[in-house]
């Protein structure tokens, strides 16, 4: 768990354990000091990456020349190479028939023999720690480059799409083409020491997969190592081990937070940053509690009227629940559902998961601080990197909130949304065989609520 996450789970735990009233939020977010904006420090990561450097490079030198081990190893000899036999080993030799044959005077004799030779051997419990400081050096890597890749100045990132159309109302239409385009890859360009910082973690990178491409690492990390390190001898004494030791004891010991817990963290933090939306919006009833529960923040579910929709907000184990409803005659159910960092090894999970809600929302979001998968079309990114979460939050909402003018013979016939004949009617409400979008007439056809856009395609 990262430090904004660690203080801002100290803070709300503090704060919301006697529970604190809608009316009261503002006034205790400002009292606990709890934000949800943090800008990038490219310098804390910069001094991070050195770090991690400088280990690495120990490490390089400790798989160029380790700390070997002198051990007994068991071998098989023919007779006449080998030394004098140890009292075990003559019975080994005497017991293995396989070893034995017969000579032209009749007698049986060993023609090999079991042997003990002392050989040399990198396996030892500080070759094993060295490995397995490889590992976390590696996974830290990995975080370091989540955690900045949404502000690597790229198209996708930039605009959350994965492609351009060319009609009227297309992204590039509001480009001007007399001159450069602004506010892309130029977006951080005021940053100082962002490229810096870009170019010492791609080269701690190369570093981390070279060392795990080792004979060293390939050896030594399938052995294991108890994270209960001990100070042996050569940890304390030896100049390369000893940086290892003291550097996994200042930075990696008793640090390590369950996966469980930085979810369910990230989780509070969507939850609050939503309800200081609604409550800065106007939106929230002041009888509203808010309460922190066995490291949960948790309320009683509420409504609030927005335009011409009533909202519901209600709390599950799978995540929260937002059903709109028009004049009690059609309804909306979405699922919010979170996860710090969006991997693309998660897509087909996520998408799996999203088959099985469907059967009771119409609407399944995720909501990641983090979306390396770039699966822009299913994820809200909520980060406290980024200052635009009223923006984003009024965007999720207008998306349940999709009312068109409509005409009913021309939009019962075809999809609105793909143009599809292929439609079904079922439960006051209509499914694209083709993109799988729902949409519902109101009215009596005047208006269409235009529920789910494309949960697949069969195109």
């Amino acid at each position: 768990m990262d430090r904004f996450f660690e203080d801002f789970n100290s803070k709300t735990q503090q704060m919301f354990e006697q529970g604190v009233s809608s009316s009261g939020l503002s006034n205790a977010l400002e009292k606990a000091k709890i934000g949800f904006y943090e800008p990038i420090n490219f310098d804390t990561y910069y001094s991070a990456i050195q770090s991690l450097g400088a280990l690495a490079d120990k490490i390089v030198s400790i798989i160029a020349k380790p700390h070997f081990q002198v051990v007994d190893s068991e071998v098989i000899l023919r007779a006449e190479q080998a030394s004098s036999l140890s009292p075990n080993s003559f019975k080994e030799t005497m017991r293995d028939t396989g070893l034995w044959k017969k000579k032209q005077t009749g007698f049986m004799s060993p023609e090999y023999v079991h042997s003990v030779e002392k050989v040399d051997t990198i396996d030892t419990y500080e070759n094993r720690f060295v490995a397995y400081l490889i590992d976390k050096i590696d996974e830290e890597v990995t975080k370091l480059m989540n955690d900045l890749d949404p502000s690597f100045a790229s198209f996708e990132n930039y605009y959350e799409t994965r492609g351009i159309s060319f009609s009227p109302n297309m992204l590039l239409s509001s480009f001007e083409t007399n001159k450069p385009i602004e506010g892309v890859f130029d977006a951080n360009s005021s940053i100082v020491g962002q490229d810096k910082v870009f170019m010492e973690l791609s080269k701690l990178k190369r570093k981390s997969n070279k060392m795990m491409e080792s004979e060293f690492y390939k050896r030594l990390i399938k052995k294991g190592a108890s994270l209960n390190i001990t100070p042996t001898n050569i940890l304390l004494h030896d100049p390369l081990y000893n940086y290892c030791f003291r550097y996994y004891r200042d930075n990696f010991l008793g640090t390590t937070g369950s996966d469980s817990q930085t979810e369910q963290v990230y989780h509070n933090f969507v939850l609050l940053s939503f309800l200081d939306y609604l409550n800065n919006e106007k939106l929230l009833p002041s009888d509203v509690v808010v309460r922190y529960e066995n490291g949960k923040l948790v309320f009683e579910p509420f409504s609030f009227v927005k335009g011409v929709l009533e909202f519901k907000l209600e709390q599950d184990t799978d995540g929260l629940k937002v059903m709109a409803d028009y004049k009690g005659i059609e309804r909306y159910n979405c699922l919010l559902v979170t996860k710090r960092t969006y991997n693309p090894r998660d897509v087909r999970t996520f998408r799996e998961r999203r088959g099985l809600y469907f059967s009771h929302f119409e609407k399944v979001l995720l909501i990641s601080m983090e979306n390396i998968a770039k699966d822009f079309a299913n994820c809200l990114t909520i980060s406290y990197h980024k200052k635009d979460v009223k923006e984003r939050y009024d965007g999720f909402l207008s998306s349940l909130s999709m009312i068109f003018k409509a005409n009913r013979e021309s939009v019962m016939e075809r999809c609105p949304v793909c143009g599809s004949s292929k439609t079904q009617y079922r439960s006051n409400r209509t499914i694209c065989d083709r993109c799988g979008s729902v949409y519902a007439l109101l009215d009596e056809g005047q208006y269409i609520w235009i529920k789910t856009f494309r949960r697949f395609s069969r195109d």
